[in-house]
């Protein structure tokens, strides 16, 4: 049985079940609107067909957006939605440390995941930790978990130097752009300011152009983990050759502390000591920080397995004396490059001349063997295949 709205308000329409259309002008029902025809499309599904004539305001909602408008809406809101490769950065939260949480104090050596420390002169030391409730609250984010800290104590020469950095592979990607980095920082030792640089390197091989680097930008640090942002305008390679080996990139620079020959590269912040406290880097195509990309667990996993992964071998069987033995199997993923393999063995029985070597420029790994004597045989042990930049 039909029944009109008990308060409805000024110029509300319903549909009665003829199809026509009643309006409330305030005192009663009248006879208003365009007609509904139908059929509808029931609520538990099924086909439409046939006409249907929208009412009132809806039919406003159902106008063509123009493009520029719908490009404008689309900016604003897919940072919101953590739209997949706004950050071309890998592990900017820290959390794959396929090499562990130890703390690291050689220069040219890889931290957590994708992130390089080169020092001269200074000590540095880079650690992978874990952030507490109250770093938690000052960066606003509970789904802050581990961070990077990195202790400096500068040294007074003229060639010293302290950074950690990430190459991003590719120098094409960032040609020509507005980007912006955005991180998380704060000094819980004395280190008054540290500065962000970028720079282009057009790789090896062949007859490759210089590098092209892009003073860093100083940043005042304070006890209190703050967002921070840097823009960078990076230039264009039109021109520059690029090296036949495909290791070409772009490299975002942390600078801890700098002796006289790199001061202005390092953006004139000095010799110094201290440290400072790393959460959230990110760094985006535009002029303007948008929400925190996070990935899921396993993309961020994979993204560093392309460079650096690790992984275990158990090969075993029958085996002639002096005879070969091999099998082949997959990376994770498959690696940037045709990777540098160090293997340690734990078990090799009744076999020696044991080998890991890549495959198919860097999709799989081959575990070789040669037998000792008739028998059974066997091989286990792990590996690191690293095709870092």
């Amino acid at each position: 049985m039909f029944d009109f709205p008990n308060s409805p308000t000024l110029n509300q329409q319903v549909v009665m079940p003829d199809g026509t259309v009643r309006q409330w002008d305030g005192t009663k029902w009248k006879a208003g609107g365009a007609t509904a025809t139908g059929p509808y499309l029931p609520l538990s599904g099924g086909a439409m067909s046939g006409a249907m004539t929208v009412v009132g305001n809806a039919a406003a909602a159902l106008q063509p957006v123009p493009l520029q408008q719908l490009s404008s809406t689309l900016a604003t809101t897919a940072p919101a939605l953590n739209n997949v490769g706004r950050n071309v950065l890998h592990n900017g939260l820290f959390n794959v440390q396929q090499r562990g949480a130890a703390t690291f104090s050689t220069g040219g050596v890889y931290t957590a995941d994708r992130w390089k420390m080169d020092l001269s002169l200074d000590t540095f030391t880079v650690q992978p930790n874990v952030l507490g409730d109250s770093q938690r609250a000052q960066i606003g984010d509970e789904a802050a978990q581990n961070c990077l800290i990195c202790q400096t104590t500068g040294n007074a020469g003229a060639a010293s130097y302290s950074f950690i950095s990430q190459p991003i592979e590719n120098v094409y990607r960032l040609a020509n752009k507005t980007v912006i980095v955005s991180f998380w920082a704060y000094s819980s030792n004395g280190l008054p300011r540290f500065s962000v640089g970028m720079r282009q390197y057009f790789g090896s091989g062949g007859s490759p152009s210089a590098l092209v680097d892009l003073n860093a930008v100083p940043v005042s640090l304070t006890a209190t983990a703050t967002r921070y942002s840097v823009t960078f305008a990076m230039p264009s390679i039109i021109g520059k050759t690029v090296g036949t080996n495909g290791d070409h990139y772009n490299r975002l620079s942390f600078w801890l502390s700098s002796g006289a020959n790199t001061n202005t590269l390092a953006g004139g912040i000095g010799v110094q000591s201290g440290n400072v406290i790393l959460w959230g880097v990110q760094l985006e195509i535009g002029s303007v920080a948008t929400p925190l990309e996070k990935l899921d667990p396993v993309l961020q996993l994979q993204q560093c397995q392309r460079f650096y992964s690790i992984g275990m071998i158990n090969l075993g069987g029958y085996t002639g004396g002096g005879g070969g033995n091999a099998s082949i199997y997959p990376f994770p993923v498959w690696m940037r490059a045709s990777p540098t393999i160090t293997p340690s063995f734990s078990t090799q029985t009744n076999c020696g001349s044991s080998q890991i070597n890549s495959q198919y420029n860097g999709f799989g790994y081959q575990a070789f063997t040669v037998g000792t004597a008739l028998g059974q045989f066997s091989l286990a042990g792990t590996f690191t295949a690293s095709a870092d930049l």
